[in-house]
This record gives C-alpha cells, sequence and structure tokens, in this order.
C-alpha cells in the first residue's frame, strides 16, 4: 500500500519538476538579457557584451537540450552507441 502511494507521488513530483525547472530557465534566461546584458554593454563594451551574452545563450541551450534528451530518451537508447563486446 505504502509502495503505491510512492508512486503516485512521484508521477505526481516528476512532472512538477520538469516544470519548475523550465520555469526557472525561462526566468534565469530573460533576466540575464534584459537587466544584465545592458549592464555588460556598458561596462565591457559591445563586443565583450556580445560575447558574454552569446556565452550565456549557448550554456542556456545546451542545458536545456541536454534535459529535453535526457527526459526522451529511455536508458540504453540510442542502440547506436551501445559498444558491442567484441570490440573491448
Amino acid at each position: 500500500m505504502i509502495i503505491a502511494v510512492i508512486g503516485y507521488i512521484m508521477r505526481i513530483v516528476g512532472p512538477c519538476f520538469c516544470i519548475g525547472f523550465y520555469y526557472l530557465m525561462l526566468r534565469h534566461t530573460w533576466v540575464f538579457l534584459t537587466i544584465i546584458c545592458p549592464v555588460l554593454r556598458k561596462r565591457l563594451g559591445v563586443t565583450f557584451g556580445l560575447i558574454w551574452t552569446l556565452i550565456g545563450v549557448v550554456i542556456t541551450y545546451n542545458v536545456v537540450w541536454n534535459h529535453m534528451l535526457a527526459m526522451c530518451l529511455k536508458p540504453g537508447s540510442p542502440k547506436d552507441l551501445i559498444v558491442s563486446p567484441a570490440l573491448i
């Protein structure tokens, strides 16, 4: 009985964590692009400001892409990444 209750709780908590994660990513990205980027441009100049903005966008893209693939791919997938025992 307790295991079934824990299973139901986990089914609710998992999507809540995903929604919370994407909300935090959206919020941090919005703050970075609207508040921090203008300050970077004023303090570092246009070139270094754009470089840091590009770095922030690349990191955000990487984190979201990796999280999305971790949610979508099942363990052991894709099959072409599995090393065959003959090659070891």
